[in-house]
């Protein structure tokens, strides 16, 4: 095999592991009684999925300057720092929204 179908085959392997670079996420969950906080630092256009109650997937995305999109059991919501929303059996605070990190608080 020559290099240059070497190098393509390199190039198409690295690009998903680029990509999933490009779209880094950080979350921490803690969860006491029937209460979660959430605190989700997004790069550009990336989600986030966490585990709140042992076996809810709570999704964070769309983060802008001023909302956020939350998910939660089929249902979704775009809100802003301060506001709530329920969510299937739960409701979903925003806390706050600063750069790229938000924080949520989850009870039901």
């Amino acid at each position: 095999m020559s290099r240059t179908p070497m190098r393509v085959l390199a190039l198409v392997a690295a690009v998903p592991l680029l990509a999933g670079l490009a779209a880094c996420t950080k979350s921490t969950v803690t969860c006491a009684g029937g209460t979660c906080h959430v605190t989700a630092t997004l790069d550009s256009g990336s989600r986030a999925t966490v585990d709140v109650f042992g076996s809810h997937q709570l999704s964070v995305g769309d983060l802008s300057a001023s909302e956020v999109t939350v998910g939660l059991e089929g249902h979704r919501s775009t809100m802003k720092a301060g506001q709530s929303d329920a969510l299937g059996a739960y409701t979903v605070h925003v806390d706050s929204i600063s750069g790229d990190t938000v924080k949520l608080t989850v009870t039901g």
